[in-house]
């Protein structure tokens, strides 16, 4: 019986007295974002005869574009999670584009250190058609960081440098700024 009751207490008192697992991961997650974009193809291409028909046609008609995204996502673990969601495109009048998004994210930082540096990929596919475009998608590399600014919030800041995959490609140098809601309260 003294056996039974010496195991039984050692047993209490590590599990009674043992620290509790952090977790340092973001848990299911919701990102706003706005993007801003600069369309290096046109600034770095020679300039082209305007009255071409064809390389009028085949190039936007401005050098910067601007949209949002919505977001949902899960960290499964510390250093990796998957997001999904949509994203608006504003190109010129004519070009409004929406795309389906995916995106992995790498975490490189400590997660000790509450600092969420990441690289990400960028998948995207067009889900509507403008001006004759349609079947259009792009895939990018990016990367960024998620600053904690209150219990469940953070605010992401994110560099990315995307390529639309169509018949002329189209690089695209971003920046983007969100909000980020996650579930997990112990951060």
């Amino acid at each position: 019986m003294r056996k039974i009751l010496s195991v039984w207490s050692l047993l209490m008192g590590v599990f009674a007295f043992s620290q509790e697992k952090e977790n340092l991961k973001l848990g299911f997650f919701g990102t706003l974002q706005t993007d801003i974009g600069l369309d290096l193809g046109s600034i770095l291409r020679k300039p082209q005869d305007p009255n071409d028909y064809y390389s009028a046609k085949d190039q936007f008609p401005t050098y910067f574009t601007y949209g949002f995204t919505g977001q949902i996502g899960y960290q499964p673990l510390n250093w990796f999670a998957l997001g999904t969601g949509l994203r608006y495109s504003y190109i010129s009048p004519k070009y409004h584009n929406i795309y389906w998004t995916f995106q992995p994210y790498f975490f490189v930082s400590n997660p000790k250190d509450k600092e969420f540096n990441f690289i990400t990929l960028n998948f995207g596919k067009q889900i509507n058609t403008t001006q004759g475009l349609s079947n259009n998608g792009f895939i990018g590399v990016g990367g960024g960081f998620y600053e904690l600014a209150r219990e469940r919030t953070a605010q992401k800041f994110q560099l990315n440098l995307d390529v639309q995959v169509a018949d002329d490609a189209v690089w695209f140098l971003g920046f983007s700024y969100g909000i980020t809601v996650f579930s997990n309260k112990n951060l």
